[in-house]
């Protein structure tokens, strides 16, 4: 003779089980999914940290030829100097050759080299630091397309599976032992 308890108590025992299994089903597949997603996002993060070395590289560039004209553009800016100083001196009778005006026309040519020099320097520090920024997105990049090719999500699937399988075993064995039918 059965008991309306121990119906019950089978059945509640049997959609136990079945929960359990249902939620390591729903489980496996969610962890499939959110593997597969993180690896797009790995390898879209990849695609972007590329992007960016190209576009830094390309920043390198311009930032040497802005620096070559700006050079070039300081030379034409201390010759002409230089020329209105020479107008002037000579306008008012003054020697060019020696003395005073020999050492403004120098100094006028020393100072114009100068800020050549300067300005070609701080564009290279420009270009080198595109460069250096270029590098870094660049190992970035082969960083996290190796964190997407890492993803397995039959893998992360298959783990949770077993995982629910133990929980659900386990749950099924403890039932048994307490005398549930299940």
């Amino acid at each position: 003779m059965c008991d309306s308890t121990s119906v019950t108590t089978s059945a509640l025992g049997a959609l136990s089980l079945g929960a359990g299994v249902g939620g390591g089903v729903l489980n496996s597949v969610g962890a499939y999914q959110k593997s597969k997603a993180t690896a797009t996002a790995y390898s879209m993060q990849a695609a972007v940290a590329s992007n960016n070395a190209a576009i830094n590289d390309m920043r390198a560039v311009d930032a040497g030829k802005r620096g070559q004209t700006a050079v070039a553009n300081s030379g034409l800016q201390t010759r002409q100097l230089a020329g209105q100083q020479e107008a002037l001196m000579a306008a008012h009778g003054v020697s060019l050759d020696y003395g005073s005006a020999l050492n403004i026309l120098s100094d006028t040519a020393f100072m114009g080299g100068r800020d050549a020099d300067l300005i070609a320097v701080n564009a290279e520090k420009e270009a080198w630091g595109y460069r250096v920024a270029a590098s870094n997105e660049r190992g970035n990049s082969e960083l996290l397309a190796q964190r997407a090719g890492a993803e397995s999500p039959l893998r992360s699937a298959f783990t949770t599976a077993l995982t629910s399988t133990g929980v659900v075993a386990g749950s099924w064995y403890n039932a048994r032992k307490a005398g549930v039918a299940v």
